[in-house]
């Protein structure tokens, strides 16, 4: 399907082109940008740097990066933003409203040779599309030279939807190459999944527009603006916004109907395109209707300074109705009595009015659900309704205003989209960081597709002709005088498996079980066999051990724990030395040189399956075949997660006799890491904190965070087993400081990586978490005591 459409637009560039090279000649509409040929002095700062590329067509999606950028900015310093758009007007907007942009310029045309100069020219780490700007070419290009493709605010329109049907399998391999699609809602994500996207790859983020129109309501000045139109405090206000062609006389007669009845009363009418402005005019006249238009009431020496006997002020400026809204009483949304699919009915609701709108609101479903199931909007089908619902709006103000608070508390609960959105963004390109041989920073991202590719094709041959070796006995397995209980995942880190060897060890001591762990050792400096006991332990540095062997030896005070790579061999140690009965197998999936009696999977609810790749283009260490050797599933973060039966349903399509175990996890304490003593949960609820975390999966430690209502101003991600130096820990009090936080706070895997120093006066707090098993338990520990 891609040949077929390079072959059309091809053919649509070579009609085109004549056109295009006058254009080109006259310099209109930035023919050069278009294709691919951006000016030399506008990239060579470029050069060296990491770069994120943003890309909004038009105005309406260059307002929702006004949202994001700020916050990239603020905690992401490191990278250079550029922006490109596809209209003037939203180019012009671009360098109107968002801050510390490096280069403006046109969307390449979505020919190959096109995007692949730009690509070229800007050597972008991450291409960040808005909306629905779904470009192959564009994405695809970007995706082979290693970029990380993401989609924020994400929709496709319910008369959008059959349209993109149409050429299905080109938007479906389109879609391949996206590693994040955030998603307005539900269902906007079930339309993007009938396209072909994997739903691994989709979070329901909620819509940026809700964040947008809390920085408008934050700079409007309402008295002063009341002040300019002239209003007087005793009027009250009905403003309709956006009025459509067929709307402007229902609109009108409703007013004048109001009017009768109400005094002290006036409107303020805005047209949505201004060249209805002479049409809305004269049904005015028409109707008798006194008006001024707002320009005239700008202009200091005019006679229509006051508003003596008008009573509609006719909008005639651009850009200004949201802040408008903010006079409002009472507002009307339009371009929802007629079939047109309506407007933002959330602009007037941040300033705590109550929004009417018709029946026609088909591009604002969302937005009409949240106004009307909090009870802050109401749908009026017709001319009577409308005046039936405004007329006793007017004359209950209690109704009123109660109405209007219900608007804006159910906006409110909407907002912090954009915080939500960069997390998510920015994780797996933090997580994935390396550095250059001169230093700089980069991505695995940069490696080009292909090459990925290739190596994962390799690299499973190698995994296949393993798992037949040992098979068919090619390969020797071991067998232990003891029971063998395997902890492993399909993934890289972060899936849980350390919680839940603490959780089996604890379990089975309780049962008067003899118990210890075979663990590698992760990065370990020390070679050998080691034997971390709490007697032990105090002569041993965690870096000759690995972090989270000697994070366990923490918690489990009389569980010996054996760090060596030959794991047959400190087993046999085990058994010998403390007549173990049973050793739990750290990170034993893979290691099948040792038989076991139980092969319990973790699995990451936030990310089970990865981008369903194996090493090195995804995150799969084995194929998902290899889930069949599974005695069982657990599944962590299961209540961070809506869609814990689509993962199950692929775990039951590989391997349906294997049992699945859900899991949270659960806070155990808040702890100082000067002295180990205790914090009261409630002393970090609503207080600002600087978070900082080195592990496998960041995201679940913020989530913990939110659980505790911490009001995270920063989340510095460093790599898995990051070993920590004073001058990092230096780095982050200074940033903590500057950005007034009242403490520090990171996880208890971390914390056994910070060097002890003088933490001077910002405190650092360590958050201590539980595996909690919610489903399956009884199963579950039937299995690991071989009683089932």
């Amino acid at each position: 399907m891609y040949t077929l459409y390079n072959l059309i637009l091809n053919f649509i560039f070579a009609v085109s082109f004549p056109y295009l090279l006058l254009r080109a000649a006259l310099g209109k509409h930035g023919i050069g940008e278009r294709m691919g040929r951006l000016p030399e002095e506008k990239t060579k700062d470029l050069l060296g740097r990491k770069i994120l590329w943003f890309h909004a067509a038009s105005v309406g999606e260059v307002k929702v990066l006004s949202t994001i950028i700020p916050q990239v900015k603020r905690e992401h310093p490191e990278y250079t933003l550029v922006v490109s758009t596809v209209t003037k007007t939203g180019k012009r907007e671009a360098k109107r409203i968002l801050e510390g942009i490096k280069l403006v310029f046109f969307l390449p045309v979505d020919l190959k040779r096109f995007v692949r100069k730009t690509l070229k020219k800007i050597k972008p780490s991450a291409l960040i599309l808005v909306e629905t700007e779904l470009w192959p070419n564009l994405i695809k290009e970007a995706k082979k030279r290693g970029c990380f493709v993401a989609l924020i605010n994400g929709r496709i329109s319910k008369d959008s939807l059959p349209r993109y049907l149409l050429v299905k399998s080109l938007f479906k391999e389109t879609l391949s190459y996206i590693d994040l699609l955030c998603m307005q809602s539900e269902e906007h994500k079930e339309r993007m999944t009938l396209l072909g996207a994997n739903q691994d790859k989709i979070e329901v983020t909620g819509n940026l527009k809700c964040d947008r129109l809390l920085l408008v309501r934050e700079a409007v000045d309402e008295d002063e603006l009341r002040k300019k139109l002239c209003i007087p405090d005793r009027y009250k206000v009905i403003i309709g916004g956006s009025i459509r062609e067929g709307e402007e006389r229902i609109l009108i007669q409703v007013f004048k109907r109001l009017k009768q009845k109400h005094k002290n009363l006036l409107f303020v009418l805005a047209p949505r395109h201004l060249d209805r402005l002479k049409h809305t005019e004269k049904i005015l006249s028409d109707l008798q209707m006194n008006f001024v238009k707002k320009s005239q009431l700008e202009e200091p020496t005019s006679k229509s300074r006051s508003l003596r006997d008008q009573s509609v002020i006719l909008l005639d400026t651009m850009g200004e109705l949201s802040k408008i809204y903010s006079l409002a009483d009472v507002a009307f949304v339009g371009g929802s009595l007629v079939p047109v699919g309506g407007h933002n009915l959330l602009e007037p609701a941040i300033y705590g009015v109550p929004v009417l709108f018709g029946p026609y609101v088909d591009h604002f479903k969302e937005e009409a659900k949240i106004l009307t199931g909090s009870g802050g909007g109401i749908k009026v089908n017709d001319e009577e309704e409308l005046y039936c619902n405004l007329s006793s709006l007017l004359s209950e103000d209690e109704e009123r205003i109660k109405l209007g608070k219900r608007a804006k508390e159910a906006l409110q609960k909407k907002t912090g989209v954009s915080k939500r959105t960069v997390d998510l963004i920015f994780s797996p390109l933090e997580k994935c960081s390396r550095r250059t041989a001169d230093g700089r920073p980069q991505t695995i991202y940069s490696s080009p597709w292909w090459l990925l590719s290739s190596f994962s094709w390799l690299y499973r041959l190698i995994c296949t002709l393993r798992l037949l070796f040992y098979r068919y006995g090619i390969f020797g397995q071991k067998k232990l005088k003891a029971k063998v209980i395997s902890v492993g995942n399909i993934t890289l880190g972060g899936t849980g498996k350390t919680p839940l060897v603490i959780y089996l060890a604890e379990k089975l001591k309780q049962k008067n079980k003899k118990v210890a762990i075979l663990t590698r050792g992760y990065k370990r400096k020390k070679k050998g066999m080691v034997e971390l006991t709490q007697k032990t332990k105090r002569k041993i540095n965690w870096e000759e051990v690995g972090d989270e062997p000697y994070l366990m030896s923490g918690r489990l005070f009389d569980v010996p724990i054996m760090v060596n790579k030959h794991k047959s061999i400190s087993g046999e140690y085990a058994i010998e030395k403390y007549d173990t009965g049973f050793l739990i197998l750290d990170d034993g999936f893979q290691h099948l040189k040792l038989l076991r009696n139980l092969n319990i999977v973790v699995i990451d609810s936030l990310n089970p399956f990865g981008n369903g790749k194996l090493l090195p283009a995804g995150t799969l260490r084995e194929p998902l075949s290899s889930l069949r050797r599974a005695d069982v599933f657990v599944l962590t973060k299961t209540d961070q997660v809506s869609n814990v039966d689509e993962s199950i349903h692929i775990l039951k399509k590989y391997n349906p006799q294997a049992p699945t175990v859900r899991s949270v996890y659960q806070i155990r304490s808040i702890e100082r890491l000067s002295d180990g003593s205790l914090v009261n949960p409630k002393d970090v609820e609503n207080k600002k904190a600087l978070a900082f975390s080195g592990i496998g999966n960041p995201l679940s430690f913020e989530n913990s965070l939110k659980q505790l209502q911490v009001q995270i101003l920063k989340h510095r991600i460093f790599l898995d087993h990051f070993p920590y130096r004073k001058k990092d820990v230096w780095s982050l009090i200074q940033e903590a400081t500057n950005l007034n936080a009242n403490f520090i706070i990171t996880t208890e895997k971390d914390s056994v990586r910070i060097p002890l120093m003088n933490q001077q006066d910002i405190p650092f707090y360590v958050l201590k978490i539980d595996l909690k098993i919610t489903r399956g338990e009884e199963i579950f520990l039937q299995k690991v005591e071989g009683k089932e």
